[in-house]
């Protein structure tokens, strides 16, 4: 179970944070990005770009490891360095400690949203909200209590 998960679980959202969150997730679902720029900033930013772009795919219905997108992450490296001339310094690979803080830097309503489904997401978030009980809905007034 990745950090973002265990994020998720760990804090109740309300229905209205749901609501905003699912609308926000379904008209830009690149807002992920913006949290991963700040712990990319200082590295390579080509290598980074790549990063960036394999760190969302892991965000798939298809549900890839973390090791599986790692691993394609460091093949689009290698090619690139492939077809770079022979005296161009290579593009550096981010180690997977970086790669994993970039994952774990998403939002884990969009990690969850992106892997099972916004509806699997509400369904999931619903449970965690608290239950109220039936005396909780009633107007409390000394009459009410004493019965």
């Amino acid at each position: 179970m990745t950090a973002a998960i265990k994020k998720l679980k760990a804090k109740t959202r309300s229905r209205s944070e749901l609501h905003r969150l699912t609308a926000m997730f379904n008209a830009t679902p690149m807002v992920v990005t913006k949290p991963i720029e700040k712990c990319l900033e200082r590295f390579d930013p080509v290598s980074a770009a790549i990063l960036r772009r394999w760190v969302l795919e892991y965000v798939s219905m298809a549900r890839p490891t973390i090791t599986h997108v790692y691993r394609c992450y460091q093949a689009d490296i290698a090619l690139m360095n492939c077809e770079q001339r022979p005296y161009a310094t290579p593009l550096p690979t981010l180690s997977k400690y970086v790669f994993r803080s970039a994952i774990d830097s998403l939002d884990p309503f969009f990690v969850m949203a992106g892997r099972y489904g916004v509806d699997a997401t509400m369904r999931h978030l619903r449970r965690q909200l608290p239950k109220y009980s039936k005396l909780s809905h009633q107007a409390l007034s000394p009459l009410a209590l004493a019965t």
